[in-house]
């Protein structure tokens, strides 16, 4: 379940939002806005690295 808006989701990514959400917060994470969520910031990090 998305911890952000509560969607049942198959979570393959091991992070706390659905596919959805983690595209919102990348958008903020791009323009220098962390999430609130831990494992979303760990793997925004490494994402954008690449």
């Amino acid at each position: 379940m998305c911890l952000e808006c509560d969607k049942e989701f198959e979570n393959k990514l091991n992070v706390a939002i659905c596919p959805e959400c983690l595209e919102v917060e990348k958008k903020k994470y791009e323009n220098g806005i962390p999430s609130k969520y831990k494992t979303v910031n760990i793997y925004l990090q490494e994402k954008c690295k690449t």
